[in-house]
């Protein structure tokens, strides 16, 4: 019950807004032509995660009709392609038709129910998660899984079942890896970015005299060194690369400390801290406990002109610039309230400093 309260929430607070495109595909038949302008739209339409094209693709491939039932029964084909959709797609038109050669040719002007506001349900980024190799790999990999779940920030896909050899050799072992590699595999999973890591675990006893005490104390210290890397599989680049190592009491603490490290990480790079409200010399960000704490230093950047990728037209984040700097000062379950010196603004971002 609670979680539909959410949801009717969410939609109350969005505004529905109908954004079109013109396309224009081939086919072998009518109905594949016009199936195809679709798929071409939801490939172009930037509201929707690449995951959530591949889902679309997979259903407006199942609808079908014969060209008969696409000529007279106009509707009923329409309402199918727009329930396989589940209302992404609003509506759809023909513009101009025509055969070509022995296939067929339309041009659509598509529609899409577009909720502003609304990121909550839209605006998770998709992340194919593999399991680290290393000693003791699935335990940690189960373990950063679940961590990674539970901040409702991902859309999480589970490829713990995958050969580590494989990703062995497609990740760590060759000296680069392809482009082309990348990009395959995003076809077949449907992710926004790939995540793969490696682990190298170890485990230290050592006795330590007691002094005045005829007696030695039995100390072990777990290490572990930890390195992982972040694909963007649309563009199949690697998008970022980090390596750690720390040491803990015991493996829970080590595995504690290295999931909040990657998890913080994959925030900051993908979702970073915004200013939500300027009050005199403080600021309130939208991150809270978890994330943020107190006495975090972090810089303020302006968030100007969108870029976006000429070819893929995914948004690749803001052009920078460093205008402030930012101390937390209050940490609360959602936000955190911070003292700042330089300017700050409504929608500016916020990085850790270094």
């Amino acid at each position: 019950m609670r979680f539909l309260l959410i949801l009717i929430a969410v939609f109350l607070h969005a505004k529905i807004v109908n954004e079109c495109l013109k396309v224009a595909a081939d086919g072998i038949n009518k109905n594949e032509a016009i199936k195809n302008a679709l798929v071409l739209a939801i490939s172009e339409y930037r509201g929707l995660s690449i995951a959530q094209v591949q889902v679309l693709k997979r259903k407006i491939n199942n609808v079908y009709l014969n060209d008969k039932e696409v000529n007279y029964l106009k509707d009923e084909y329409s309402n199918k392609i727009i329930s396989s959709t589940g209302g992404v797609i609003k509506s759809f038109r023909i513009l101009d038709e025509a055969r070509v050669g022995n296939g067929y040719r339309v041009v659509l002007k598509v529609c899409f129910n577009a909720y502003k506001d609304s990121g909550y349900l839209n605006s998770r980024k998709a992340i194919a998660f593999f399991p680290f190799i290393g000693d003791d790999n699935l335990e940690f990999s189960r373990f950063l899984l679940e961590k990674l779940s539970q901040t409702r920030k991902f859309n999480v896909i589970d490829r713990l079942d995958s050969s580590v050899l494989d990703l062995e050799n497609l990740f760590w072992l060759k000296p680069t890896t392809r482009k082309e590699e990348i990009i395959k595999l995003q076809k077949r999973i449907g992710s926004d970015y790939i995540l793969v890591g490696r682990i190298n675990l170890s485990k230290d006893v050592r006795y330590e005299k007691l002094p005045l005490l005829d007696r030695v104390k039995r100390v072990v210290k777990y290490k572990m060194k930890v390195e992982y890397k972040i694909f963007d599989s649309v563009r199949g680049i690697l998008k970022w690369a980090n390596s750690f190592e720390i040491e803990a009491k015991d493996k829970q603490s080590l595995f504690e400390i290295a999931a909040k490290r990657i998890i913080d990480d994959m925030i900051f790079n993908i979702y970073p801290p915004r200013i939500v409200k300027v009050d005199d010399k403080r600021i309130i960000i939208n991150y809270g406990k978890g994330v943020l704490k107190k006495g975090d230093i972090l810089y303020i950047f302006s968030a100007k002109k969108p870029l976006y990728d000429p070819y893929t037209k995914e948004f690749l984040g803001y052009e920078e610039k460093k205008v402030g700097i930012a101390k937390i000062i209050r940490v609360t379950p959602k936000f955190s309230v911070a003292v700042f010196r330089g300017k700050a603004k409504e929608g500016y971002i916020l990085r850790k400093a270094e």
